[in-house]
């Protein structure tokens, strides 16, 4: 579990100590496993989808701009956490990689098909993975693990079975790698000796670093050209904001923000154009329930910051999202049905690329 950092009330904070189980959110502050959320009448009325062929529909809730909701874990111990999608177009199946505590507390990197319920394990450590992301091709997988003491990123192959490899060694806490497209560089977040978080990218041919500034959870933007994040104001209340910013450095821009509600985990639209996100405390369920250890509804906006629509308004809480490659659906982690598991659905009327 994440000890928390001594902050005032509000203060976002994140700390991942190595030896203190998995990665948890901390106060309105993004993160990847939150903590376990009771039942609740509301969260027990709502029928999931399975993820097999000939399952009955899910029932939509009234204001929800998305349509056929899907389940794709079915995890009742522990918690899933993290989706990746790839998309292989040699076959046409959609893959996804994922973090999940379902047979070890501290978490442990799974891959199988959207579609179907076999998985297979690609990590067995007795130490915390997290934060997979699936190379462009597929073939490889990217993560972090405390392994050797603090967060390190490491690669594995998608694949084949065998060791993994690891990519950073700073001495600090490195985590949520993302490739470039043309998987040559992978940016990730770093924390300094500060205890603040910073965005880095690193060439793996070189071993070359570029430093952005602060930022948590970077995402690599289809074109190559930006990395969208979530960022802390550097005032009261502290809420974290949703960012983007071109590899270079330059042009800084916020794209979602508020002083009473955070916006966390953004990933980028396959076409490059929209933004989806996750909000924290901004509902009325979250502020009544004091919900800051995870997220709230998953909201989706156009990269300028126009067009903000909420897509999810169910009363569990639903984040973490990602958008799938070319098929215009987006996949989240839910505790809706009382566990916390892998969700997907389809925007309303959002273009889909060919």
């Amino acid at each position: 579990m994440r000890t928390p950092i001594a902050t005032p009330v509000g203060l976002l904070c994140l700390a991942l100590s190595p030896g203190c189980g998995p990665v948890r959110l901390h106060d309105q502050r993004g993160s990847t496993v939150p903590t376990e959320r009771p039942r609740s009448d509301a969260a027990a009325s709502y029928r999931p989808e399975a993820d097999r062929e000939g399952a009955p529909p899910v029932t939509q809730p009234a204001g929800a701009l998305y349509r056929d909701l899907r389940r794709h874990t079915e995890s009742g111990v522990g918690a899933d956490y993290d989706p990746d999608i790839f998309q292989d177009d040699s076959t046409g199946r959609h893959l996804i990689v994922f973090a999940s505590t379902r047979h070890d507390p501290q978490g442990e990197i799974y891959l199988k098909d959207v579609n179907r319920p076999a998985l297979r394990r690609l990590t067995n450590s007795p130490t915390r993975d997290a934060h997979p992301k699936f190379s462009p091709d597929g073939r490889l997988v990217a993560f972090s693990s405390d392994r050797n003491g603090d967060w390190d990123i490491f690669v594995i192959s998608a694949t084949e079975s065998g060791p993994s490899w690891q990519v950073t060694d700073s001495g600090q806490d490195d985590v949520y790698p993302t490739w470039s497209p043309d998987g040559r560089r992978l940016a990730y977040s770093s924390r300094d000796g500060g205890g603040d978080w910073t965005i880095w990218i690193r060439d793996l041919a070189t071993s070359e670093l570029v430093n952005l500034g602060p930022g948590l959870f970077p995402e690599w933007s289809p074109d190559g050209e930006r990395l969208a994040f979530q960022r802390p104001s550097a005032r009261g209340p502290y809420w974290y904001s949703v960012w983007t910013v071109r590899v270079n450095g330059n042009d800084l821009s916020e794209v979602v923000a508020s002083d009473e509600w955070a916006a966390i985990n953004p990933s980028w639209s396959p076409d490059g154009s929209w933004l989806v996100f996750a909000s924290v405390a901004k509902s009325r369920i979250a502020r009544q329930e004091g919900r800051v250890f995870n997220g709230d509804d998953v909201w989706m906006v156009r990269e300028d910051g126009t067009q903000l629509v909420q897509l999810t308004v169910h009363p569990g809480a639903d984040w973490n999202p990602t958008w799938g490659p070319r098929d215009g659906r987006i996949y989240f982690c839910s505790d809706r049905e009382w566990s916390q598991n892998l969700w997907s659905c389809q925007p309303v009327s959002f273009p889909v690329r060919p």
